[in-house]
């Protein structure tokens, strides 16, 4: 015969060995897997059906409500029913066996009349694999001029449903087939052919050496065994002649293609490579992101960080992303299109808003989503994922989904599944994943066909696991060299995994236990080359930072990395020339370090949050304050909130309130919608209880709120009693301060000042005690040095704190002395720094310390309590005002 027909399985083995033909220089040669042969055979055009097209199919079965599908009608619109029909019906299909021997069963009257649907909506040249069987039986006669001479090559077994076709070559006179299946024998029910129709090649089995490794997890392993593989390409052995294997790749690809990414060498994926690790992949998981999830300002941003060429924002000024605050959360379509109703957003608002509107449909708005937001190629992939499974489960699927790589797999290092392994042997091979939980996988029931219905066995001959044992004995049998067996210690939740029972227990003894920090010779990229060569990466300048720190941090003594900078730091003598306030003069008394890594260094706390479940008393009293600023402006212009009637200033503070909350849903992160109105409810009631109560006053007392001083401030009032630009001092020292005064009363004559300093949390005991409160409590020096300042002929000033929540009024007897104590207090501070003594202090151990990030891990049991207590004269001026009441 001229003709040679080689069948194998694999997209490795397939391109090997047309490789080989080419190379030979055969003429009539030709190599394909046992479905194109049956295929060839029929004639016509026809196709098996595919898994991803049956599952495209099925989908739209059960999506027609005409579709009925027996006991399993009411569970068809669940998540992964997709998935599920089509692999039982492949299943079934695979089995070869016959419909009518389980026609009574409701189970499997669902399965056919699923199969029915199937059948009606595939397109004409495409047959579930009996059907093309039959034709091929039909028309077996030109079996010998269409294939030639037949052999079998690397196969151990077939599914039942291909059998006929081997019966039939074998029924044909004067032909047969040949059948390479390696060292292993025929398959049983090969062996009952008639004598002479099939020939076997017998080949003897290889004796490699054999070794195992162990890694502390799958990741470690991933990277020794791309170590072993450059180890071997520097040895001279060509790419072609190593492999790497797992039983099942999906635990392994997504790390060994984001390793051998930042390596030197190509590791060729024949399997594909996830699709959430391509740029496709991610313009996909953005836009299923906010179609399942719902709009949020992180997730409109991302897609269009990733989609920003496509059709939807054309047209969008590039900055748009830069006028809306970084913490913005904007979870609803009101939020939004209250902020694009803002000036600057004018000529972003006609396409954003078409954006919000469209994908605030959610998963319904799928199928159009894709042309609109999509590259080409990411909508390929998107078609698919929606055809793979219903469009509420996006995410899963798309995790699921591989792309193709491009390039071959003839001149390179291969990772690649221990099955496609089996049909094309290279001569050195390590597997992966050899734990009792991985190799052999547990066979299982269908999902649909349980065993109670249709025996296991008769649904899957070809057991798993006994497949997966044939495969890892034939790899040993196959490999000329070497074989290196590998697994991980421990799994991703740290569990202890233990080694397959087929690795000999020799080999588990004798295994070579691998630590992630061991020296090699061999490293794959440059990273991997410093953390080995640790000589030259102790001489980087990153390296020599981060030793220097780690060292300092544990050294029983005060250093650079503690907080000890040089004295006199013209940095720290530039912060304290900026305006300070409340916030940054509390950090500089009980946090010396905290306040320079913050308004000297410039650290800020990351916002991770969309929707937090509660408003954090900051935050709250934020709210509070934004209330009372709002509406005692607008009382303000209409003669004052103390001339109004309480029903007038609470209807100011509500409308405050609602704008407000709108403004603050478009600036920072809000809770969920019901916790929110509560929150507002509270700060409502809060702001107008501040308003209305009666401090005691005389009645041609003259009153203001939210009053702000020493300059810098976007929001002034219509009617101030001072120049709000005038600087502000605290005496006996450089620092100039600002904010705003909760609330002021002023006498007729000027000469008497009550200043209120509302606190909107719960009312500590004893707060008539309440001094500077280790410096907690500043803000009634503050205003009482604004007063001063600012008010010429005050000859008395009453502070007084106002706990709304109780209504208490709580005035200080001796506003002067609690001045002199705080003035003292940052003057202490100061000439703390000044010293170069910026160490932690008692508020970086607070709970809420924003600054935490800063420090290493176990900070308040550990390096704070031992830090802290090395801090000895440096810090006893700032210790007697962290000790005053």
């Amino acid at each position: 015969m001229i003709k040679k027909t080689t069948i194998t399985f694999g997209k490795v083995a397939l391109e090997a060995e047309r490789a080989k033909l080419a190379r030979s220089g055969a003429i009539g040669g030709q190599v394909m897997a046992f479905e194109h042969m049956v295929e060839r055979l029929a004639g016509g055009f026809l196709k098996i059906v595919d898994i991803m097209t049956l599952r495209e199919t099925v989908a739209f079965c059960l999506e027609d409500e005409e579709t009925n599908l027996g006991e399993l009608d009411v569970i068809k619109s669940m998540p992964g029913m997709t998935t599920a029909c089509a692999d039982s019906l492949m299943a079934w299909w695979m089995s070869g066996l016959c419909n009518s021997d389980f026609e009574r069963q409701p189970r499997m009257q669902a399965i056919f009349a699923l199969e029915e649907a199937v059948e009606q909506r595939l397109p004409a040249n495409l047959r579930k694999p009996a059907d093309i069987v039959e034709m091929a039986c039909r028309k077996i006669a030109f079996a010998p001029k269409v294939l030639g001479e037949v052999v079998f090559l690397g196969m151990t077994d077939l599914h039942p449903v291909w059998r006929p076709v081997l019966e039939a070559m074998a029924g044909l006179d004067g032909y047969g087939f040949s059948w390479d299946g390696g060292p292993y024998p025929v398959p049983d029910w090969l062996s009952s052919f008639p004598d002479g129709k099939v020939t076997r090649i017998a080949r003897a089995a290889n004796n490699p050496s054999l070794s195992a490794e162990t890694a502390s997890d799958a990741r470690h392993e991933v990277l020794e065994a791309l170590r072993w593989a450059v180890e071997l390409l520097a040895a001279g052995h060509r790419g072609e002649d190593i492999a790497i294997a797992a039983v099942s790749t999906g635990a392994y690809e997504g790390i060994v293609h984001t390793i051998a990414r930042d390596s030197d060498i190509e590791i060729h994926m024949p399997n594909g490579i996830p699709a959430l690790q391509t740029q496709t992949g991610q313009e996909c998981a953005a836009l299923a992101d906010i179609l399942l999830r719902g709009i949020s300002h992180k997730r409109v941003r991302r897609l269009y960080e990733v989609a920003s060429q496509s059709k939807a924002f054309d047209g969008i000024p590039e900055d748009w992303v830069k006028r809306i605050p970084q913490d913005s959360s904007l979870l609803t379509v009101d939020r939004w299109k209250r902020l694009l109703s803002r000036n600057d957003m004018a000529d972003v608002k006609p396409v954003l808003e078409a954006v919000i509107d469209a994908v605030s449909q959610g998963v319904k708005f799928a199928e159009e989503a894709g042309p609109l937001f999509l590259s080409e190629a990411a909508q390929r992939l998107w078609t698919r994922a929606l055809r793979s499974g219903p469009a509420s489960a996006l995410d899963q699927t798309l995790r699921g989904m591989r792309v193709s790589v491009k390039g071959t797999a003839l001149d390179k290092v291969c990772f690649m599944s221990a099955r496609d392994l089996v049909a094309a042997p290279r001569r050195f091979v390590r597997l992966l994943g050899l734990t009792s939980r991985q190799w052999p996988r547990r066979d299982g029931e269908d999902s649909l066909i349980p065993n109670y219905i249709v025996p296991t066995r008769r649904l899957s001959p070809m057991s798993v696991s006994e497949i997966d044992r044939r495969d890892f004995h034939s790899i040993l049998a196959t490999t000329s060299d070497k074989v290196v067996f590998s697994w991980p210690r421990m799994d991703g939740d740290g569990r202890e995994l233990r080694p397959s029972t087929l690795v000999s227990s020799s080999l588990v003894a004798t295994a070579v236990r691998l630590d992630r920090a061991r020296k090699t010779r061999y490293a794959v990229s440059e990273g991997d080359r410093l953390f080995m060569r640790t000589s030259e990466f102790a001489d980087t300048k990153a390296a020599k930072r981060a030793k220097s720190a780690s060292v300092n941090w544990f050294r029983p003594n005060l250093t650079a990395h503690d907080g000890k900078i040089t004295p006199n730091h013209p940095r720290i003598e530039a912060v304290f020339g900026q305006v300070q306030s409340a916030t940054s003069l509390q950090k500089m008394i009980r946090d010396p370090l905290g306040y320079v890594w913050r308004y000297a260094l410039g650290f800020n706390a990351p916002e991770f949050d969309d929707e937090p479940i509660l408003v954090d008393a900051r935050v709250f009293g934020n709210v509070v304050h934004a209330i009372l600023k709002l509406a005692v402006e607008k009382l303000n212009r209409k003669g004052g909130f103390t001339r109004a009637a309480q029903a007038i200033v609470k209807m100011e503070v509500h409308k405050a309130r609602l704008e407000v909350g709108q403004r603050m849903e478009q600036n920072q992160p809000i809770p969920p919608t019901l916790v929110w109105s509560q929150t507002l409810d509270r700060a409502e009631d809060i702001a107008a209880r501040t308003l209305v109560f009666d401090y005691g006053m005389p009645e041609d007392t003259v009153s203001f709120a939210e009053i702000p001083f020493g300059g810098g401030r976007d929001w002034i009032p219509d009617d101030l009693p001072w120049a709000v630009d005038k600087p502000v001092f605290i005496p006996g020292t450089d620092i100039r301060i600002r904010g705003s005064l909760d609330r002021l009363d002023l006498s007729v004559s000027t000469s008497l000042a009550n200043v209120l300093d509302y606190k909107t949390g719960k009312t500590p005991k004893n707060p008539e005690q309440m001094g500077i409160n280790g410096g907690l409590e500043l803000q009634r020096a503050l205003y009482g040095f604004t007063v001063e300042t600012l008010l010429d002929g005050c000859e008395q000033i009453v502070a007084a704190l106002y706990y709304p929540l109780t209504d208490t009024y709580v005035p200080m007897d001796d506003i002067k002395s609690h001045m002199a104590e705080v003035s003292a207090a940052v003057a202490t501070a100061q000439e703390t720094l000044r010293a170069g003594h910026a160490f932690p202090g008692i508020g970086a151990a607070e709970e809420y310390n924003d600054m935490m990030f800063g420090f290493p891990a176990r900070a308040t049991s550990v390096y704070l309590a031992e830090k802290m207590q090395l801090i000895g004269p440096e810090f006893e001026g700032l210790r007697k005002v962290w000790e005053t009441a």
